[in-house]
Order: C-alpha cells, then structure tokens, then sequence
C-alpha cells in the first residue's frame, strides 16, 4: 500500500484501520520509506492515542524520534495537507 501513496491519512476505525496504519508507520520506522502519515481526529477519536504513545517512549519501547513519526489533527484540510509531501 505505501509504495502507492504519497502520504496517508487515517480516519477512525477498528483493528484493520489500526493494523493498516501502524503497518505504515514501521516501514517508516526501518527506512523504507519517507512518506507521512496523519490520524485525522474526527470526534477526539484517536486523542487517547497520543498518551499511550508517549507512555511508550517513558517505558522505553519507543524511540522518541519514531513517536514523532504519529500526527493527530482534527481539521480535514490541514490532515491533508500534513499528509501531502511537498513536491
């Protein structure tokens, strides 16, 4: 899927949307590619995200370089425009 795109947005969702992202995102993580990828925050939907990541860094599971990699933005145009590379 990522060789596909230019950039991802992900919209609420269950385990599949969760497994499609987090697939993403360690591609990203092993340098295969450089492409962003942006939780667009419909309803705070994915807002408790961002405390269990940041737990994971203080536990020392996650690089605080690749905690980085995870945007969460709750207006459609800027998720987009976060997800858009410049070209």
């Amino acid at each position: 899927m990522f060789h596909r795109a230019d950039g991802f947005v992900v919209a609420p969702g269950g385990f599949g949307t969760l497994e499609e992202a987090f697939e993403v995102l360690t591609a990203a993580q092993i340098g295969l590619h450089r492409k962003p990828l942006v939780f667009f925050d419909v309803g705070r939907f994915w807002r408790a995200l961002e405390p269990f990541l940041d737990h994971a860094v203080a536990e020392g599971v996650l690089h605080r370089d690749n905690r980085a990699l995870v945007q969460i933005v709750d207006d459609p145009g800027r998720a987009v425009a976060l997800a858009t590379p410049a070209r």
